[in-house]
């Protein structure tokens, strides 16, 4: 039986999605799907808002890793959020630069520093029992 895991043809099949606009965020998925364990939380800052065309509008954010600022954003009505207002993040160890803000859990001013490199799931449930990631 051919192991295609360790064949030519994933890879490449991975770097032509990749290469293409729609692959990005495929390959995101594939990774944040077989790297699960390595998620961590921190703190989002909402920096700012952005309209497109088309009227797509959304939220820019920004957080902290290891002393190395990363940005995001996400599509969501600019109304319901104000400029300083703070979230949590998850991001995946291994790629800090992808994150997902959790947009359902605003935090007050005086939450918790977390660490440089952020909470594991674990610590992140000792300190805030509302907040549950699968």
């Amino acid at each position: 039986m051919l192991n295609l895991k360790n064949t030519l043809i994933p890879k490449i099949f991975v770097l032509l999605l990749v290469s293409t606009g729609i692959g990005y965020p495929i390959y995101q998925e594939i990774y944040l799907y077989y790297n699960k364990g390595d998620q961590r939380f921190t703190i989002a800052t909402i920096t700012g808002y952005y309209i497109k065309a088309r009227e797509t509008e959304g939220v820019e954010y920004e957080y902290m890793v290891n002393g190395k600022r990363y940005e995001g954003m996400f599509k969501d009505d600019i109304e319901k959020y104000d400029i300083g207002q703070r979230f949590l993040v998850e991001y995946w160890k291994g790629r800090p630069k992808w994150s997902n803000i959790q947009e359902s859990y605003p935090l007050p001013m005086n939450y918790s520093k977390p660490p440089i490199e952020g909470w594991k799931l674990d610590e992140l449930n000792k300190i805030d029992k509302r907040f549950k990631a699968e």
